[in-house]
C-alpha cells in the first residue's frame, strides 16, 4: 500500500518490502535505508519489536490502524502517521525537506 502512494515521488527509490517482523530487521540491518516504514502490527515481530533488535538504526515513520498502538510507538520518539494517502504522502515530504533541508 504504502508503494502506491510513493509511486510519483521520483526522488524516493522504494528497496525492499518485508513480509514479517524478523525479515524486517534483516533487511534493515543489510540495506541500511535512510528511512523506514514501519507498520506497528507485523507477523512474527511488532514493529516496536524491530525497533529493539535491528543494529543499524534509519528514520522510522510508524504505520498503524490501531489508535491503542500509536502511544507506545511514540514512546520511541519516532513519527506516527496513518495509513491514509494523505498522511502518507505528508509525513514523506517532511522528511524529505528536513533531510534535504
Amino acid at each position: 500500500m504504502l508503494r502506491d502512494f510513493a509511486v510519483d515521488l521520483g526522488w524516493l527509490d522504494i528497496i525492499g518490502e518485508a513480509s514479517d517482523g524478523r525479515v524486517a530487521v534483516q533487511m534493515i540491518d543489510e540495506l541500511r535505508p535512510d528511512l523506514v516504514f514501519l507498520d506497528v502490527r507485523l507477523p512474527k515481530l511488532t514493529g516496536l519489536q524491530v525497533l529493539q533488535r535491528v543494529e543499524y538504526e534509519p528514520k522510522m515513520v510508524f504505520t498503524t490502524a490501531y489508535e491503542r498502538y500509536a502511544a507506545a510507538a511514540l514512546s520511541w520518539r519516532h513519527s506516527i502517521i496513518s495509513s491514509s494517502r494523505s498522511h502518507v504522502r505528508g509525513s514523506i515530504r517532511q522528511w524529505s525537506e528536513c533531510d534535504r533541508g
